[in-house]
């Protein structure tokens, strides 16, 4: 099975049932989830819309995202060490993402 693409073409709801099937006992709630997913969907939509190949948000990336906002309870914070190192080379792109990401997070997902 390829992650990547089956994470990426996966419906949120189908990504939200694997990521808590690989950490049933997380601490954020499914709104929370759907928080990344979502925030992650749109992260690989900029990515193919404006052609970027250097890097994808994939299904490990994720997984590590969703760990790492548990451990942190900031998910922007989470979201540089997990997904935008992993997103591309180029920085001005890497400020988009960040961008996505600033504007995409549910606010219970920011805690300092």
């Amino acid at each position: 099975m390829n992650y990547i693409v089956d994470f990426v073409k996966s419906e949120p709801t189908t990504a939200l049932d694997r990521v808590l099937s690989n950490f049933p006992k997380i601490n954020l709630n499914k709104k929370q989830l759907m928080s990344l997913i979502i925030t992650a969907d749109k992260i690989n939509e900029y990515l193919q819309n404006n052609e970027i190949e250097d890097g994808i948000v994939g299904f490990r990336e994720i997984l590590e995202w969703v760990e790492m906002t548990d451990y942190t309870k900031n998910a922007i914070l989470a979201a540089e060490y997990c997904i935008i190192p992993f997103s591309t080379n180029d920085e001005m792109e890497k400020k988009a993402v960040r961008e996505i990401v600033k504007t995409n997070i549910a606010e219970e997902l920011i805690v300092g």
